[in-house]
């Protein structure tokens, strides 16, 4: 039997020409999780509205579509260590769209309706992605001393932060095993990410005519996760673009394992910068 197929490279998502911007809005109650395909029932004058608060709202603008992990391989690098500021928010939905699934709401501004996301759920989002995405580096260079202060073992459980309890850390550990309870917490946090943000579709196989399945993520947020999840099982490296920033996969095995630049423009933008740099 052949089994479900993870759509990665070719997953589409959308974001608008006109970019986004920072607006303070009330959500419209019945509207959480909609798109903007079915967001026109919801847009009666007596819909009720919540409490004004800081939204992200998408401008009006064309459409385009884009493969954001085919483009991206670092992508969830990017938002967890990105400025965590209303600016730092904007500036990543202008360029690759708003995060959707759950923190999508249905909003009234200035008159008018649109598609926003609280400011403060990105925030939450951005810090669960840092913590998974930091708990990982650390394991990955085995950092004995950073786990130690996150995590710690009591008389029953162990707890992360001093908080949080780490589901089934103790189960197969010895007592003041570390670096075990971490990568539990970490399986938990995917895990626990992923369950709502992932779809299971029924498609017509090219081949053999047949239905099959696929699996794959159902907003942006889910996208990264994802991202996120497969590196973490699959060991991979990641390096901010020498010229830009911009985060790339250099998995050792693969071709671009010394590869400095994110692409060829930025390696051209680089060379000319040295050039001018030499020239004074």
């Amino acid at each position: 039997m052949k089994s479900a197929e993870v759509i990665y490279d070719a997953w589409v998502w959308r974001r608008s020409c006109g970019g986004a911007r920072l607006v303070t809005a009330r959500p419209l109650l019945t509207s959480q999780g909609l798109t903007s395909r079915i967001m026109a029932h919801f847009r009666h004058p007596a819909t009720p509205l919540g409490d004004a608060e800081d939204f992200i709202i998408e401008m009006p603008g064309e459409k385009i579509e884009y493969r954001p992990l085919h483009e991206d391989t670092g992508l969830f690098h990017a938002l967890a260590t990105m400025e965590r500021s209303p600016d730092g928010c904007v500036a990543f939905a202008s360029r690759y769209g708003l995060l959707g699934g759950e923190i999508t709401r249905a909003v009234r501004w200035n008159g008018q309706d649109a598609l926003g996301e609280p400011l403060r759920l990105w925030y939450r989002q951005v810090n669960a992605l840092w913590i998974a995405l930091d708990l990982w580096m650390q394991l990955s260079e085995d950092n004995q001393e950073a786990l130690r202060r996150r995590i710690e073992w009591k008389t029953e459980a162990v707890v992360m932060n001093g908080i949080e309890v780490i589901p089934g850390a103790i189960e197969g550990c010895d007592r003041g095993d570390i670096t075990g309870p971490a990568w539990r917490y970490l399986r938990h946090m995917l895990d626990k990410e992923l369950q709502h943000r992932m779809a299971v579709r029924a498609v017509i196989d090219g081949s053999s005519g047949r239905p099959t399945v696929h699996l794959e993520p159902s907003s942006l947020a889910g996208a990264l996760w994802l991202q996120l999840a497969l590196a973490v099982a699959e060991d991979k490296n990641y390096r901010a673009c020498a010229f830009c920033g911009r985060w790339i996969e250099i998995t050792p095995g693969l071709a671009n394992v010394n590869r400095k630049y994110c692409s060829d423009a930025c390696r051209m933008r680089a060379y000319r910068s040295r050039l001018k740099a030499k020239k004074g």
